[in-house]
């Protein structure tokens, strides 16, 4: 059998004298640990460890930039397009989803190390918006941003229907106005971050290059650096990359060893044999003459089937003594491409025949209750209208809020006769007073102010968050669970109510963050600042989207369960 990969690197370096003058970096903290592991196993003596980081750390620590959150990025952003374009009344809630959109640009710009000045150049004839080249996605925040419908599915046809507005300036020179003020509105952007001291992930990967070729060796904390188990570099990473190898103290190391790789008709070898011509390695591995095991495909119609089976596989490696330890199968990994899976593999793991199970992917916020119920606030209350001193809401919004789970638990047969009478009645538009007819006026969902500010909607968003918290609290008390089986298809395929409270947690920890940019960027009384509810339900799910819930254990044993990217380096 080969040797290990990151086996291979803790035998080649852990007799180095000065072992602990290096610094290895990987592509994500799990290799890390893997590495640290095999160091100790492979140490006949006591050893003074070396530094072992992550890329993101490394970058971190040479340019000493904090990064910026998300909103931070779209309000710094905002504040930008405000002062080159004084004149320009976009209010923050029609700027929000474009400026969303602009900022992945520049973050491409960074990350590519593209000339931003030859990128964003005029667009001086019409007829160049006239091509087919806006996605579904450019048509939405276009149509949000200049407060127009898309009137057909043709994205060809988007400006013929809209009509000349302002006299002569019509929607179609507005748009071609923004690409005018693109790179004034980038440089500006970049100065007003580093202004406040703050940069993002893609602007701190080329600024780390461009500091790393002015450093000297005496500037860095170690004095070797090994970076290994990397795949597919962007631009700035690449850059990064010969800086250090120019300084002539760095090494490189490839996990590539297989004759799978030899053939040059095999795709997945196209960047790794490039990087190691460019970044070759000073201790070369023994040719590896094993090809990869024996791979079984096994056909399953379904993806909660497709987890049902593995927890029977699972146990049959263990009935057969495949797996030897079973109190410790830190040699066999479940690999999930999808994280929807989770919830249901967990659950059907026998915990008495394999007890420890080692999770470190998380659970994603994005499919939990709180999450699908604030999706369902913000589409209620991007297509409300207020008219005879109430709110009025779209039929299919009001149903798809009673619903939800957590409404159903809470009203209960309120909640099916309301949407009995509104089908009954082929109602298009719900006045708020029919609403509490059957809900009570106590109702929390459907309660809110007439002027939407940052203070009535936090305090909205607040009382929704505070519902689900009750609700969740409710679920679980015994008559709760009982009452969970009336209003999801199978209540222990639901992920448990400790895990949904976790993740409302989340939630009021993004609500904090964000009334702290609100205080730091928002410069008028917030009573004056219009934020409609779609905008705050956006700029949270932009800061919670990438929350996890994490799962306390030890990651040199047990069970592996993982995502496909946390496979790099380990076999």
């Amino acid at each position: 059998m080969a040797e290990p990969f990151l086996r291979f690197l803790a035998r080649t370096f852990v007799t180095k004298a000065d072992l602990a003058d290096y610094c290895f970096v990987f592509p994500n903290r799990r290799s890390g640990k893997f590495f640290e592991k095999e160091l100790a196993d492979a140490a006949s003596t006591s050893i003074l460890m070396p530094e072992i980081t992550t890329i993101t750390n490394f970058i971190s620590d040479i340019t000493g930039g904090i990064e910026a959150n998300r909103i931070e990025s779209l309000f710094t952003l905002y504040n930008a397009y405000c002062e080159i374009a004084p004149d320009n009344n976009t209010s923050f809630d029609k700027f929000a989803h474009w400026g969303d959109v602009i900022l992945n640009d520049f973050g491409d710009v960074e990350r590519y190390m593209v000339d931003a000045k030859e990128l964003f150049v005029n667009i001086s004839e019409l007829k160049a918006i006239k091509a087919n080249y806006l996605n579904d996605e450019v048509i939405e925040v276009l149509s949000h941003f200049f407060n127009i419908r898309k009137e057909n599915n043709s994205n060809e046809n988007f400006w013929q229907h809209i009509s000349a507005v302002d006299g002569e300036v019509s929607i179609q020179r507005k748009f071609i106005s923004i690409w005018d003020t693109l790179y004034p509105l980038y440089e500006k952007y970049c100065q007003k971050l580093q202004k406040s001291g703050l940069t993002t992930g893609a602007l701190s990967l080329r600024a780390a290059e461009q500091k790393v070729r002015k450093m000297d060796i005496t500037d860095f904390n170690s004095k070797h650096y090994v970076f290994a188990g990397f795949n597919v570099l962007s631009t700035a990473e690449h850059k990064l990359f010969e800086a250090m190898r120019d300084k002539g103290f760095s090494d490189f190391y490839w996990d590539y060893n297989s004759p799978a790789f030899a053939s040059k008709q095999n795709r997945a070898t196209k960047f790794i044999s490039q990087y190691i011509k460019e970044f070759p390695s000073i201790y070369q591995e023994e040719k590896n003459p094993t090809m990869p095991p024996n791979v079984n495909i096994i056909g399953v119609p379904s993806n909660y089937g497709q987890t049902k089976y593995v927890g029977k596989l699972i146990n049959q490696l263990v009935d057969n003594h495949i797996i030897a330890d079973a109190n410790n199968a830190i040699d066999t990994a479940i690999v999930m491409p999808d994280e929807q899976l989770f919830t249901s593999m967990l659950k059907s793991i026998d915990t008495s025949k394999v007890p420890n199970v080692n999770v470190t992917m998380g659970v994603s916020i994005r499919n939990s209750s709180i999450a699908t119920l604030m999706a369902a606030v913000s589409r209620l209350h991007y297509q409300a209208s207020y008219s005879n001193d109430e709110w009025t809401y779209f039929h299919a919004d009001v149903k798809d809020i009673l619903m939800h789970p957590l409404a159903r638990f809470a009203f209960g047969n309120n909640a099916r006769e309301l949407i009995e009478y509104i089908t009954n009645e082929n109602l298009y538009q719900i006045p708020y007073s029919t609403i509490c007819k059957y809900l009570g006026s106590d109702n929390k969902l459907f309660d809110i102010d007439q002027k939407l500010n940052i203070v009535t909607v936090e305090k909205y968003i607040t009382q929704v968050i505070e519902f689900a918290r009750h609700i969740l609290t409710l679920q679980e008390s015994t008559f709760g669970r009982k009452a969970l089986k009336e209003v999801v298809d199978d209540p222990d395929e639901a992920p448990g109510t400790s895990v949904e409270i976790a993740f409302l947690n989340k939630y009021c920890d993004a609500m904090a963050e964000l009334d702290e940019v609100f205080k730091q960027y928002v410069k008028i009384n917030y009573a004056d600042f219009n934020l409609d509810v779609n905008t705050f339900c956006f700029l949270l799910e932009r800061l919670v989207n990438q929350a996890k819930i994490a799962f306390e254990g030890e990651p040199l044993g047990g069970l592996q369960v993982m995502g496909v990217l946390e496979t790099r380096c380990l076999n």
